[in-house]
């Protein structure tokens, strides 16, 4: 704390007042003597964040620095059980209304350097679920719903395994929710295949409906097909009878 000087004194000059053991008079306080009580300067609240599921001890923990990773509290947890899915984390972060975040949890085990290893935040929780074998297809397809998942297979795939795309889908902004929350989608490209995302156990895939206006003209544009198209026969027709 800090203290008027003069009171300190006048303090040291009353009899029988003696320091204290951090070395600083006991002041005695007067009228319009101000008290000023410093804050540490590295003091804060205790922060903690909470890791649940498939880990070895599930709970709260708190972070020991402003820099632990998530890599040092998964160690303080014990790693995973054998039943833990690391391709299926579920990591939220409340701060600032932040929500999921996705991340490459198997790639954090493996290297402690990547950059999915975030530094922690108070109020962060992660957890681990067992394997989920199923992929759930959902959107405009014609039967919505969860199919066995198989190994290998991309978002193509699954979008037939789910009935096919319905009549007023657009396949082309079909995406996939991969089971630790990453989202990935389809990479056209001119000269060469367009790159399919593969899709893991547990992931969801999803075929966006067109917008009404994309609806209207791609009508409109099948309505003036059908009509050049029996044109033209019609004009064939005509040129065989003569």
């Amino acid at each position: 704390y800090l203290f008027d000087r003069e009171a300190a004194v006048r303090a040291a000059r009353v009899p029988g007042v003696s320091a204290p053991a951090t070395g600083a008079p006991d002041v005695l306080l007067e009228p319009y003597d101000n008290v000023l009580i410093l804050r540490q300067p590295d003091f804060e609240l205790q922060r903690t964040v909470f890791l649940g599921g498939e880990v070895r001890f599930p709970g709260r923990y708190a972070l020991r620095r402003k820099t632990e990773r998530l890599s040092d509290v998964l160690a303080r947890a014990g790693g995973l059980t054998s039943e833990g899915y690391a391709d299926g984390v579920v990591f939220y972060r409340t701060r600032e209304n932040t929500g999921r975040v996705g991340l490459d949890l198997p790639r954090v085990l493996r290297d402690a350097r990547t950059r999915d290893n975030f530094i922690l935040q108070d109020g962060d929780s992660l957890v681990v679920p067992s394997y989920n074998p199923v992929v759930r297809v959902f959107g405009a397809v014609n039967a919505p719903g969860a199919v066995a998942f198989e190994p290998g297979r991309n978002l193509d795939f699954y979008v037939r395994a789910g009935g096919g795309p319905a009549r007023d889908a657009d396949p082309r902004r079909a995406y996939v929710r991969q089971p630790n929350g990453k989202v990935e989608a389809v990479v056209r490209r001119r000269f060469l295949p367009d790159a399919v995302p593969a899709v893991r156990a547990g992931a969801t895939v999803i075929v966006p409906q067109r917008a009404a206006g994309d609806v209207a003209a791609t009508t409109a544009q099948t309505i003036g097909l059908f009509a050049q198209i029996a044109g033209t026969l019609a004009a064939v027709i005509t040129a065989i009878a003569i």
